[in-house]
């Protein structure tokens, strides 16, 4: 597989937020290799006067590839991002993922070389996960500072396993509410 064949899929939800979506998808697009990046937005909450259609129109005018999936209902954070890549590799089984970022969309990509790097860096095999240092200006600290090494693969397979099975899930939470 030619890594110049390859794309990212940036996965984000549209919580009532349609302008902000619009904002973020628009950073996109100062990406050095934005015709390499797909942004798919899971609907879960249009405001008054948004719907599918008008955010489609919208998008049109950015030159970032996108796909708009309306879940109809609020589906949560990770679940929503979990329909919108579903419903785009239902609908795309044949385009070649390299990474999938999930974000939010409030945020501030810097660097316009930030998606071409990710092409570019070699990660172990066992690295399921990568996440960005988060500096919150108005604390002058690090978000999520209690995680020194992300997770293994090995390790998000056990919890993804533990997770399926709620009377696990509830063991599992119950301990991990005791060690801390």
């Amino acid at each position: 597989m030619s890594i110049n064949s390859c794309f990212v899929v940036n996965l984000v939800n549209c919580y009532a937020n349609e302008m902000e979506v619009l904002e973020y998808a628009a950073m996109l697009t100062k990406q050095d290799v934005a015709e390499r990046i797909y942004l798919i937005i899971n609907i879960n909450l249009f405001s008054d006067g948004w719907n599918k259609v008008r955010l489609l129109k919208a998008l049109e005018g950015l030159a970032i590839k996108s796909y708009v999936v309306d879940a109809c209902k609020n589906l949560g954070y990770l679940n929503g991002m979990l329909n919108g890549y579903k419903e785009f590799k239902r609908h795309e089984p044949d385009i070649m993922i390299k990474w999938v970022i999930m974000s939010n969309t409030d945020i501030e990509i810097q660097s316009e070389t930030f998606i071409s790097d990710l092409f570019i860096k070699e990660y172990p095999e066992k690295v399921a996960c990568i996440g960005p240092s988060i500096y919150q200006l108005q604390s002058k600290s690090y978000g999520n500072p209690q995680y020194m090494k992300r997770h293994t693969k090995e390790k998000l397979d056990i919890l993804l396993f533990v997770l399926k099975f709620s009377n696990l899930a509830k063991i599992n939470f119950n301990l991990s509410y005791l060690k801390s």
